[in-house]
């Protein structure tokens, strides 16, 4: 093994998680968007965010599944409804630039209510409410 992978599995053995944060209103800043496929194969954007003025905090996943484009899959409504939801809290007009030009919307801010759960055997936070 060579010296930079011993130094990277140091790096490795020293790292603390950070803590998801307490129940509550924060205001989250867009970081990064990335395109996916779930696990049915449909697409989908991640939304990466982090909270604004708490650095010690998890970054907070957003995942949006787009609706089908044929209007016929089967929560195409709801789907379109957490978009646009989504696009308000965070103030884009245009919702088609999330695939058009994404980095126009990154640093984006928006405030929602952060609630706690379980993720394989660790505490996450994910929105409850888009304000």
């Amino acid at each position: 093994m060579g010296e930079s992978s011993l130094a990277a599995l140091q790096k490795a053995a020293k790292f603390v998680p950070p803590d998801a944060a307490e129940e509550g209103e924060y205001t989250l800043v867009l970081s990064k968007l990335l395109e996916k496929k779930d696990k049915n194969a449909e697409d989908m954007i991640i939304a990466i965010c982090k909270i604004e003025g708490r650095p010690d905090a998890k970054d907070i996943f957003v995942n949006l599944s787009l609706p089908s484009v044929d209007g016929s899959g089967d929560y195409d409504d709801l789907r379109s409804e957490i978009i646009q939801k989504f696009a308000h809290t965070f103030g884009i007009d245009d919702i088609t630039v999330l695939a058009t030009d994404p980095s126009a919307v990154i640093g984006n801010t928006g405030k929602v209510h952060l609630t706690t759960e379980e993720y394989e055997g660790a505490t996450v936070n994910r929105v409850k409410t888009w304000l």
